[in-house]
């Protein structure tokens, strides 16, 4: 019976000293907010035959409201600027932001691309001619934005081209003209 004693108090003491596992504890998850950022996108489209740009900037002040910011370029003609506040919901992930006098916008926030995706449609009318423009806008941090079309630039190019036993000189030139939506390529050889 004291051996049995013995070997009780043994495991007793045992199980007395033995180091309890930690248990894992939950990370604290990172709230997103889009307060204080602002963020810029755009598309292109033709409009009457014409090419047009829209540039939309989106700053988000508070937790709720904001600003934005409508640009246009039609066929190389910068057009009034357009802004006003608008209202957000907006939960880490998605969110919807309505513009004062315009239809709610749903939008997505995807945090590994750091981007916001919007199906911003528009319709625009002139004269008694009404288009739909606009899609699926992405949009990045303002100051992060991909760089525009090289829009007015020329580039130019030369190639040595092998022409029979000699080699002959190539220049080649490439214009992008004022709207982005026209150019040339230029070519002399010899």
């Amino acid at each position: 019976m004291k051996r049995f004693a013995f070997i009780l108090a043994a495991l007793l003491l045992f199980a007395a000293c033995t180091k309890e596992e930690p248990q894992p504890q939950s990370q604290p998850t990172a709230t997103v907010s889009l307060a204080g950022t602002s963020w810029i996108g755009g598309f292109d489209g033709d409009f009457q035959g014409y090419p047009h740009t829209f540039t939309w900037r989106f700053d988000f002040l508070t937790d709720s409201t904001g600003e934005y910011h409508l640009d246009c370029v039609l066929a190389a003609h910068p057009q009034p600027s357009q802004e006003g506040p608008f209202r957000y919901t907006f939960d880490g992930s998605d969110g919807i932001v309505t513009p004062d006098g315009h239809n709610p916008i749903s939008f997505v926030y995807n945090l590994a691309s750091q981007t916001i995706s919007m199906e911003i449609i528009m319709q625009v009318s002139s004269g008694s001619m009404s288009t739909t423009l606009g899609g699926t806008t992405v949009f990045r941090p303002l100051g992060q934005e991909i760089p525009a079309f090289p829009v007015n630039t020329s580039w130019t190019a030369e190639q040595q081209l092998p022409s029979g036993d000699t080699l002959m000189p190539v220049h080649w030139g490439l214009d992008f003209w004022e709207y982005g939506w026209g150019g040339q390529v230029n070519y002399c050889a010899g």
